[in-house]
Parts: C-alpha cells; structure tokens; sequence
C-alpha cells in the first residue's frame, strides 16, 4: 500500500459518511417524511438499507451459482418481511397522538376521534374529536396546544350562552388584554397559529392593518382550518398574513417595527421552544416594537415550577421597562410588557369594537372586573 493510502481511505470513509447523513437528514425531514409520512418513511429507509445489502450481495457473488441462489432468497425475504410489516403493524393515529408520554394513558376510540393526522416537517399535527365535551384539540406530537369546544365552530349569532372554558379564554384574552394596551396598533404579529382564535380576535380591531402570524409547522395552519368560523379572520382578513418561519429567525431578518406582538408558542419544555422565553429572544422583540408598542408573552402555569415561570419574568423584566401580569385561565399567565415611557394603562372599550362584540356576545360582559 502507498504510504498515505490508508490515511486517505479512512478519511474519504468518513466524509462520504458525514454527507450522506447531512444529504440523509435533509431529504428524509423536509421532503420525503411530509410526502410518505412516517410509516411510509420508516418503509422506505428499511427497503433503502436492504436494497444496499442486496445490491452488494450480487456484487460479491456474480460468478457464484450459490451466492445468486442466496440473492433471491434474499430477495424474497425483504418483500415477504416488508408486505407483512406493512399489513399487519398499523401505525394508529389515535394511539400515536394520545400522548402517553404525558398521562400515561391510550386515547380511548370511543370517546376520541381523529379528524387530522399529518406527518410535518417538524412535528406530526393531529386534530382530535372528543365525544364526551363536544370539543376539539389540535395537538403537536401528542402534545395539545389548542383546545375548543365546537359550540364556537357556530356563527356568532347562533351560539348559546357560555362562558369561557378549556383554552378558550387564554386564546381570547391574549389578544384582547395586549389590545387593550395598544388600541391604535397599525402593525401587529402573532407567534404560533394555534387554533388562530387570537389572531382572530386582534383582527376585530379596524385600526389594525396588518397582522402576521408567525408559525414554523405548515401542518398547524392546514389543520387549524377545522376550527372555522370561529378563527375565519385569520384566513379570509386580507389584512392577515401567515410567515412560515423559525420566530427567531423571522424577527432577525425584519427591519420594520411591529406595534403589538403576541408570543403563544407551546410550553417551554417541548423541544426547541424554550429559545422563546429566554433573555437572547426578548431582546430582539424588544428590537421589533416601535416606541409605543407592547409585547405579549402567554406564559402556561402548568407543568411548569416556580424557578422557571420567575425566569421568565426576570428575563422580560431585563428587557423591558415595565410589564403587568394577568391570569387569562386557571393554568395561565399573559405578561404585557413595553419599553414605552409612560405607565401602562389598558383601555377596555377595545372589548365593544363591533366585530370583536359580535364574537364575545353570548359571553357574559368583558369588563375590568374580570382582572
């Protein structure tokens, strides 16, 4: 052997291996896994890895009468294996999105029903029915980030009288509460669709004349669109508009301030949200508002301890001149924070604009008293 050849081998070993994982990754997660989705995926990696062992098979054993003999064995084997996993290991949506990681149980068939499953780019999206409640969860990995009864999926006249239950008032009220301390926003933006109900509702204000939602999973957009009439603004307003992108991302490559900017991304333990609710984020959130604008951080008290939900705060307060908090559910905090001069003071009457009354009319009166 050549002195170096060796060396060379090695290294030529390792950086065919590096890309293949970088090319590997890449196609598998943003194309072939929303195109397949993930049994289809799994498929076809298995059929890819075999297909290669097949393939040096032949290579090894051209000239062999046993060695071809034991390729269509081979052969045979891979499509026998590969027909009976795909017909007799189903891949239940219900089970797959029941969140067993969280409450330990299986999602009983008959009293939940799957009405959206999709393997996304960065998460699989369900939709869930719930027979017992009348209600509907959009769920992210097994993980609900928005929860509503279907009395809402009614126009506004048509709905009976309620109060506010599930997630239903945090989504209501993270928009209404952050209005009310920027009535005259012109330019706002929202990260994470959710069910689009505050989006929606910031929509009811007529001074608004743009609104972006910031949502980094296509898939929660797709499937939100279940939830209509009750988030119809978000999608038919052409004053809304939807930014699939990272939040982080999104805010370090505009230059134009926002007047009013609401952060409801999942809980910060799901992987890759945590960035969201550190001092290096409301740095640049800060960066994005104008003089007068004001930031609104929904902040879930479950499954969350103390220590982190007062980081959360002192990081806001290290950013921002001067915030209040309001408990917006029994499970949740929305933190409305600005770095304008002069002291916070809500106008309420921004619950009375007519488009927003037209939703909130068979609620009982949106008044100061409820905070």
């Amino acid at each position: 052997m050549a002195a170096g050849q060796g060396e060379r081998a090695i290294g030529t070993v390792y950086g065919v291996n590096t890309l293949g994982s970088i090319l590997g990754a890449a196609v598998a997660g943003l194309l072939l896994l929303p195109l397949l989705g993930l049994r289809g995926l799994l498929t076809a990696g298995a059929l890819v890895d075999a297909g290669l062992g097949i393939m040096l098979l032949h290579r090894a054993g051209r000239d062999s009468t046993r060695a071809r003999r034991r390729l269509r064995v081979a052969v045979g084997a891979v499509a026998a294996v590969t027909a009976l996993v795909w017909l007799l290991v189903p891949l239940d949506p219900l089970l797959l999105t029941s969140g067993v990681y969280r409450s330990g149980m299986v999602a009983d068939p008959r009293t939940v029903r799957i009405l959206f499953y999709h393997d996304g780019r960065t998460a699989t999206v369900s939709m869930e029915e719930y027979r017992e409640n009348d209600s509907m969860t959009l769920s992210s990995n097994g993980k609900a980030d928005a929860w509503l009864r279907r009395l809402w999926l009614r126009p506004p006249g048509t709905r009976p009288p309620t109060v506010f239950q599930l997630d239903e008032s945090t989504q209501a009220l993270a928009a209404l509460v952050t209005l009310a301390f920027a009535p005259e926003a012109a330019d706002a933006a929202v990260i994470g669709q959710g069910s689009g109900m505050t989006s929606h509702y910031l929509l009811g204000s007529p001074r608004l004349r743009s609104l972006t939602t910031i949502e980094i999973e296509p898939e929660v957009i797709r499937a939100s669109r279940l939830f209509s009439p009750a988030n119809r603004r978000v999608f038919e307003d052409p004053r809304s508009h939807f930014a699939i992108d990272d939040a982080k991302s999104f805010f370090a490559a505009r230059r134009k301030p926002f007047d009013l900017i609401v952060s409801e991304p999942s809980n910060p333990w799901v992987s890759g949200v945590a960035g969201l609710f550190s001092t290096e984020f409301y740095a640049k959130v800060a960066r994005q508002l104008a003089p007068h604008g004001v930031f609104g951080q929904w902040l879930h008290v479950y499954e969350l301890n103390d220590d982190l939900a007062l980081s959360v705060i002192a990081a806001l307060a290290q950013n921002f001149g001067q915030y209040q908090i309001f408990l917006v559910s029994d499970e949740d905090m929305l933190v409305v924070a600005t770095n304008r001069r002069e002291a916070l003071a809500p106008d309420w009457s921004v619950a009375r604009l007519p488009e927003i009354a037209a939703d909130l009319a068979n609620l009982p009166p949106f008044t100061p008293g409820l905070f």
